[in-house]
């Protein structure tokens, strides 16, 4: 009776005969990449490293992990694989189908975390992701991470292994991945504060311009664009006098207009219009109220709790 529960057993829970089939993750930092707080300080208490599958090609599931600090959101789009901690969790231990392993270098650097077992199911189009987190579960993490290396990553094949290393990835939907490894985003602050805090270097600075491109960062986080990339296209005026632009349309801590001035000393309100909303970023259009011989135009930004 004993050999015959055995095998219903495994009739009955598809996950198991892909686990013991072979199929199985290994995630591999590049030359043990640190993993940080949103103030680059070493995560003391350790962290999570959660393998998942995100469906990328999906714009709302894209904006909910560039955005949603509900952990419960975010597992309706991330359908977890495994997992991996040290200093929150045992090593070992095991929750649902999250297979826990410890790693070195006490919360600073992950190294290698081998053998986390995956179901052979071939991904169904979704792309693997990284998620850490400061906590044992994501509902109690103050910060993470979400990384992905969309054309670098692959599921293993059936009784087979395949490698992730984090020197592949691409696409940062929450924290920062560069330029000296992982640093993670705050949680309960979706703000100005939690933007800044999550890139580091000048970002905190809301006048300075770290990379060089003409934007101040409360410009870029207003415009939604990336205060680490010199090559963000800024806003520009056509052959028309038609001012372009985009703006984050979840930006509710900030408020912004745009000027326009025929002699830069005197400046006044330029009438817009948004043209299209997609992802949450309107493109919108500024002009002058009349025809004007030369007109230049500028975008103001201001956080609406600043002294």
């Amino acid at each position: 009776m004993k050999r015959v529960d055995f095998v219903m057993f495994l009739m009955a829970f598809g996950a198991v005969p892909a686990a013991l089939a072979g199929a199985s993750l290994t995630v591999s930092s590049s030359e043990a990449a640190p993993i940080r707080s949103v103030l680059g300080r070493p995560l003391e208490d350790g962290c999570v490293v959660r393998v998942g599958l995100v469906n990328l090609t999906d714009p709302s599931a894209v904006r909910v992990l560039r955005e949603s600090t509900a952990a419960a959101e975010v597992e309706t789009v991330f359908q977890s694989l495994g997992e991996t901690g040290q200093g929150v969790v045992q090593p070992g231990a095991f929750q649902d189908r999250l297979r826990v392993n410890g790693f070195s270098g006490a919360g600073d650097f992950f190294g290698n975390i081998p053998d986390i077992p995956v179901p052979v199911s071939g991904g169904g189009g979704k792309s693997l992701c990284l998620w850490i987190f400061n906590a044992a579960k994501p509902a109690d993490a103050t910060q993470w991470g979400i990384f992905s290396a969309r054309s670098g990553w692959e599921m293993p094949p059936d009784e087979g292994t395949e490698a992730l290393s984090t020197s592949e990835i691409t696409d940062v939907f929450r924290g920062s991945a560069a330029p000296v490894g992982f640093r993670l985003a705050s949680v309960g602050d979706p703000g100005y504060a939690g933007w800044a805090a999550s890139r580091g270097g000048d970002a905190p600075d809301p006048a300075a311009d770290g990379d060089a491109d003409s934007l101040a960062n409360l410009i870029e986080y207003t415009l939604g664009t990336n205060p680490e990339d010199s090559q963000t296209t800024p806003p520009w005026p056509d052959a028309d006098g038609v001012y372009h632009f985009t703006v984050d349309t979840s930006r509710a801590d900030v408020e912004w207009c745009v000027q326009w001035s025929a002699d830069l000393k005197t400046w006044l309100p330029a009438d817009v219009r948004v043209l299209e909303t997609r992802e949450g970023i309107a493109r919108c259009a500024a002009t002058a109220p009349g025809p004007e011989p030369q007109c230049f135009f500028r975008i103001r930004s201001l956080l609406k709790n600043s002294p």
